[in-house]
C-alpha cells in the first residue's frame, strides 16, 4: 500500500505534465541522484506523450524502492504494427518528430516493450542506482472514483533465499475500510514471514476480525525441496503455469472471508512440485477471470512487470479494486 497514488490515466495533453511530476516525485523518494531524476522526468514525459498521441485508454503506473524506480505505461489499443520500427528515431504515425519511444529507451537503464496489434501496448522503463535482484511483481489499482485501494500484496524472501512467501489480499468492499482490512492482514506477513499458508490464514483471521475481513491467497515456495504450498480463502484466482503446457492449473481456495467468525469452511493446503521455470499468477476479482496467457503471445519472454501491467489494465473490470501478483517468469524470482 503506497502513501500516495502512484498511478494515473493518461489521455489528454495536460496529463503529460502531471505524469512527469508524479514520476519525478517518486524518483526523489527513491533517493535517486539528480541526473537520474532528470532522466526519469524525460522518460515519463515521452511515454505519457506517446499515450496521448497513439493509445486508447492509457494508464501510467510507478513503483519505487530505495535506489530503484519502475515506470510502466499500458493501454487498451490499437497496438503497434512494427514495435521495433517504432523505436527508431524519425518514425512516427502521428506526424510528430518520432523520437518519443527512442528517447525513453535511451533515458532508462532498462527498457522493455510489448505490443499486440488490436490489443494494446505495455512499456517498462527502469532506473537502478543500487543492486537489485529480480523478484515477484505485484500491482494494484483502486476502484474507479476511489483513492484508497483494498487490494494489497506482500512477498517475503528473495532470489538468494530458499523460502519465499507471497500473499495477495482483497479487503471486502472498497475504499478506506477495505484498505484497512488488507493492511491489517499484510502486517501478519511482516510479523511471521516464515509461517506456512494455513498458519498465516489462522493468524490473519484473529488479527482482522474487527475489520470487514478479506479474501486471502498464500503461496509458500521452498526452492530447496522444490515444493509449492498453497492455501486460500475467498475468490482470489491463483494459477500455476508450467513451460510447454498450454493450460494453467488453477489452485482452489476455500469459500468464505478471512476474519469472519461465522466462517464455515476450513482452508485446505495444496502441495505441488515447483521448478525454476514455473510461474504463479494471482489476481483478485477486480480482474476479469477469463483472461489467458494466450491473449498475449510471447509475453513470457518479457519482464514480469510487463505481464502484470497487461493483466491489471487490459483485463480490468473497472468496477472494483484490482490486484495482480506474478511469481517467476523471465527476469523474476524465484
Amino acid at each position: 500500500m503506497s502513501e500516495r497514488r502512484l498511478d494515473m490515466r493518461v489521455h489528454e495533453p495536460s496529463h503529460v505534465g502531471r505524469a512527469r511530476a508524479l514520476a519525478t516525485e517518486a524518483a526523489q523518494r527513491a533517493g535517486l541522484g539528480e541526473s537520474t531524476v532528470e532522466r526519469v522526468a524525460l522518460g515519463a514525459s515521452e511515454l505519457a506523450s506517446n499515450l496521448v498521441k497513439h493509445a486508447t485508454d492509457g494508464m501510467l503506473l510507478v513503483r519505487h524502492s530505495p535506489g530503484r524506480l519502475d515506470l510502466v505505461t499500458v493501454d487498451r489499443g490499437p497496438g503497434m504494427r512494427d514495435p521495433r520500427r517504432c523505436l527508431v528515431d524519425g518514425f512516427s504515425t502521428a506526424g510528430s518528430m518520432g523520437t518519443g519511444l527512442g528517447a525513453a529507451r535511451r533515458a532508462a537503464d532498462t527498457f522493455d516493450l510489448y505490443s499486440l496489434r488490436g490489443k494494446g501496448t505495455a512499456v517498462l522503463a527502469r532506473w537502478l542506482e543500487a543492486p537489485a535482484e529480480p523478484g515477484p511483481v505485484g500491482l494494484t489499482l483502486p476502484a474507479p472514483g476511489e483513492s484508497a485501494c483494498g487490494d494489497g500484496w506482500a512477498v517475503r524472501g528473495g532470489a538468494d533465499e530458499d523460502v519465499l512467501t507471497a500473499v495477495l489480499v482483497d479487503g471486502s468492499g472498497h475504499g478506506e475500510a477495505a484498505e484497512a482490512a488488507a493492511a491489517s492482514a499484510l502486517r501478519v506477513v511482516e510479523e511471521h514471514p516464515e509461517a506456512l499458508p494455513l498458519d498465516l490464514l489462522e493468524l490473519m483471521g484473529v488479527r482482522i476480525a474487527p475489520t470487514r475481513g478479506a479474501a486471502v491467497a498464500v503461496v509458500h515456495i521452498d526452492r530447496a525441496t522444490r515444493v509449492l504450498r498453497f492455501a486460500g480463502t475467498g475468490n482470489i484466482v491463483v494459477r500455476v503455469h508450467e513451460p510447454g503446457v498450454e493450460r494453467a492449473v488453477q489452485l482452489v481456495s476455500s469459500p468464505g472471508i478471512v476474519g469472519h467468525r461465522a466462517q464455515r469452511h476450513r482452508p485446505v493446503e495444496t502441495l505441488r512440485q515447483w521448478t525454476a521455470d514455473s510461474m504463479v499468477i494471482m489476481n483478485t476479482d477486480g480482474i476479469n477471470q477469463r483472461w489467458s496467457l494466450a491473449d498475449w503471445p510471447g509475453v513470457r519472454a518479457h519482464d514480469p512487470l510487463v505481464l502484470s501491467a497487461l493483466i491489471l489494465w487490459q483485463a480490468n473490470r473497472l468496477r472494483d479494486d484490482a490486484g495482480v501478483l506474478v511469481l517467476g517468469g523471465t527476469g523474476g524470482a524465484p
